[in-house]
């Protein structure tokens, strides 16, 4: 196979993953998130769970942090140099997967809140396991940065979307 035939169908492969990446963490992230929103009731009734109007600004600020400037620096530091350290001291890709999960959980752990942290874990075991994943099967860091950032990115602009949805529509 020549390259760029190999390289096209290597793009379509990780164009495919990271979607059903990104679909397959946000899920039960939606479903840990509004869990904990539901039992708190943070977000709902006389709380002040009221639709906040975005301005045009805020709204690309959001997007740009978000949907690029996130992924980029996250699977650089967490995924890309984490990975690429441990992988020179622990050969157990379980091992890597598990501590390159926790660091991106716990880096999840602002404002002290304990559900960011648990809804960021089914995305942070997929992006540690497809930046290793892509790596083992190409043997290209560009390739595992790449398919990486994309799940990430695909992942937080599905949270990006659903900004724009009034708390209403879950709890009336």
């Amino acid at each position: 196979m020549t390259s760029l035939i190999k390289t096209k169908v290597y793009s379509m492969r990780i164009s495919t993953f990271a979607f059903l990446i990104s679909i397959l963490t946000t899920l039960p992230a939606i479903a840990i998130g509004l869990s904990v929103v539901i039992i708190t009731c943070k977000g709902c009734g006389a709380e002040g769970g009221e639709f906040q109007y975005r301005s045009l600004e805020e709204i690309i600020r959001d997007f740009t942090g978000a949907v690029i400037f996130a992924p980029v620096s996250e699977t650089l530091v967490n995924h890309f140099l984490v990975i690429l350290a441990l992988k020179k001291i622990i050969s157990s890709r379980v091992m890597i997967i598990l501590i390159t999960a926790s660091l991106f959980s716990a880096g999840h752990l602002y404002f002290n809140s304990i559900q960011n942290m648990l809804a960021t874990l089914p995305l942070s075991f997929a992006l540690a396991f497809t930046f290793i994943f892509w790596l083992d099967k190409t043997n290209s860091k560009r390739s595992a940065f790449i398919a990486t950032c994309a799940a990430h990115a695909l992942h937080n602009f599905y949270y990006f979307l659903m900004s724009f949805i009034p708390a209403s529509v879950f709890f009336g």
